[in-house]
Formats: structure tokens, C-alpha cells, sequence
């Protein structure tokens, strides 16, 4: 229960970004190794996890690296084989597994492996609550690499879902980086300024960092560069 706590704390601070308290990333991080050292060692890969990122945070890339392809290989088998304990942490830790383990490893058949078995999962039981975050996390993996016609009816699926019942789901983040690849100018346009101001209004400080890197995508291609150089240190 410690170390589910300090994964939610830590996804928290991530979410917040530059909009959290200056530090908290790292202040959260720290915390979490200081307690993972006193707990004893878990054989769970939510637990691994946890370590792996507070020692990047912490310990930088080269520290960091070897925990996240470990949590990251086990986060695989046991999804594989769950039990339920994975399945019901790798929707909230998603993001913070996507954006710290397995692209910054560049781990895309991992990405697309865990996508793929949650999305599955969450069909088999009929999880409408979950599935429509499972479907868009799927579609950024395809999003990424260059299936943008999959990744948009995924995106549209996991909308419907919504739609019909009520839940929200996080669509905005794979929609923007979906219209910004394919650079369509209006659309991508007016979704990246909604999504700013909407993340500002909520102190979500990673969707900030995310609108900025989507506009500098959309004006590279558009062969905007002053625009795209622009964006980017926003993104930064």
C-alpha cells in the first residue's frame, strides 16, 4: 500500500509538471526511494516500477536506465500472466510507464506489447470505464509509428465509449499528437490552443509541455520553422 501511494503521488507530480510545486518531482521521487530501501523487496512489477523511475528521477539516465528495462520487461510478463494486480495499475501508471520506461529506452515493442494486452483485457471484461484510456494509449503507439489511419479509428472507438457512458477519458492527448503528425493546420490549430488553456485552468502542467511539442511537430512539417522552434522551447 506504501508503494501504491507514492506511484499515484508520483504520477500526480508528472501530471502537474511546471504547474506543481517547484521541486516536487524529484521531492516525490526521493521519498519513494527513501521508502523502497526500508520496505522489503516486492515481486511485483508495480513495485518495480516505482523504484525504477525515483531512481531515474533521482540518479539520471545512466542510473536509471537498467531498473526501467527491468520493471518494463516484468511489467510485460506478468500482463501477459496477470493476476490482477497489474491490470488494475497499468491504466493510471500507463503514462508515466509509456513516457519513462519504454519510450525513453526507446522500447516501442514493449509500448505496443503492454497497449495491445490492457486494451485486450479490458474488452474481456467488458471494462467501458477503462477501456476507452486502454484505446487511446494504444492509439498513441501507432500514432508514433506512423499508422495514423489505426490510431484515428482507435481514437474514434475509444470517443464513442465516452460518449455513450458518460466517462472521461484522457482523448486529448493522442488527438493532438494524431492531428499534428498529420499536419493538418485548423484542426491541430485550434485543438493545441483549447488544450492549453483547459490543462492551464486544471494545473496540468504536462499538457503543456505535450501542446508545445505537438506545435512544433505541426510547423516543422508545415515548414514553419521560427513557429516550430518556438513551440519546442515551450515544450522544454
Amino acid at each position: 500500500m506504501a508503494r501504491e501511494t507514492y506511484l499515484e503521488a508520483l504520477a500526480a507530480a508528472m501530471f502537474a509538471g511546471r504547474l506543481g510545486a517547484p521541486g516536487v518531482v524529484a521531492t516525490v521521487a526521493e521519498a519513494a526511494r527513501a521508502a523502497g530501501e526500508r520496505l522489503p523487496p516486492s515481486p511485483v512489477a508495480v513495485d518495480a516500477l516505482l523504484r525504477a523511475i525515483a531512481i531515474r528521477i533521482t540518479g539520471g539516465v545512466s542510473a536509471g536506465s537498467g531498473p526501467l528495462r527491468g520493471a518494463l520487461e516484468l511489467m510485460c510478463a506478468q500482463a501477459q500472466a496477470d493476476d490482477g494486480h497489474v491490470m488494475r495499475w497499468l491504466v493510471p501508471a500507463f503514462p508515466v510507464l509509456q513516457e519513462s520506461s519504454a519510450h525513453e529506452l526507446w522500447e516501442e515493442p514493449a509500448a505496443r506489447q503492454l497497449a495491445t494486452t490492457v486494451v485486450r483485457r479490458a474488452r474481456d471484461a467488458g471494462a467501458l470505464a477503462v477501456l476507452p484510456q486502454a484505446l487511446v494509449y494504444l492509439a498513441g503507439v501507432h500514432v508514433l509509428a506512423g499508422e495514423f489511419n489505426t490510431g484515428a479509428t482507435l481514437v474514434e472507438e475509444a470517443a464513442s465509449i465516452t460518449s455513450a457512458t458518460e466517462h472521461s477519458a484522457p482523448l486529448r492527448y493522442h488527438s493532438l499528437l494524431l492531428a499534428a503528425w498529420r499536419g493538418t493546420p485548423g484542426d491541430a490549430v485550434r485543438m493545441i490552443e483549447a488544450a492549453a488553456a483547459q490543462g492551464a485552468a486544471r494545473g496540468e502542467g504536462r499538457v503543456l509541455g505535450l501542446t508545445g511539442y505537438a506545435a512544433a511537430v505541426l510547423f516543422n512539417g508545415l515548414g514553419r520553422y521560427g513557429e516550430a522552434l518556438h513551440a519546442a522551447f515551450n515544450a522544454s
